[in-house]
């Protein structure tokens, strides 16, 4: 436990997503609308929090992991086939780097999408992708919003998650 607290001290942004994740409810993060003054969080351009949940230790730090699946599973679409192997993007990620990131992987899952959304959508268009990317926010919760990418909405939450499975594998 001395470990993971001087892990939290040093890094609060990762203690604060795993508040959010193990409080269920992903209603308890940043939105692009909720802004503060820059830098007023601590991270994630001063975006602050609507509430505040009470750190829920889990027995386990597999957070990404278990979204991407959600997210997978409400798509009805496998995560990967076979040997794939899944590279987990930032949407912040600058547009050259996150197209040569895409274009280099084998299945694709792009988390923090909010803002980004236009830019990842321009990536995955240049690359020939938008037919195999779909869109998920607020996985597992009751207002889940499952769609292919293309008709996703103009404006996503900051938590929502684009999963890209480019059909390389014959089991797809």
């Amino acid at each position: 436990l001395t470990a993971l607290a001087s892990h939290f001290a040093a890094h609060p942004q990762t203690r604060r997503e795993l508040e959010i994740a193990a409080s269920g409810s992903l209603d308890a993060a940043w939105d692009d609308e909720d802004r503060g003054a820059a830098g007023a969080s601590g991270g994630h351009g001063g975006k602050r929090a609507k509430t505040a949940p009470p750190l829920l230790m889990r027995p386990h730090g597999a957070v990404t992991p278990e979204m991407a699946t959600a997210c997978a599973a409400a798509l009805q679409s496998p995560l990967t086939a076979r040997n794939e192997v899944l590279t987990i993007i930032p949407g912040p990620m600058d547009e050259e780097a996150m197209e040569a990131r895409i274009a280099a992987a084998e299945a694709v899952a792009v988390m923090k999408v909010g803002r980004h959304l236009p830019k990842i959508k321009r990536v995955l268009d240049r690359l020939g992708l938008m037919e195999h990317a779909g869109y998920v926010e607020r996985a597992s919760l009751p207002a889940e919003v499952v769609l292919p990418l293309a008709e996703a909405p103009e404006k996503a939450p900051y938590f929502s998650m684009i999963l890209v499975t480019k059909g390389d594998d014959p089991w797809l």
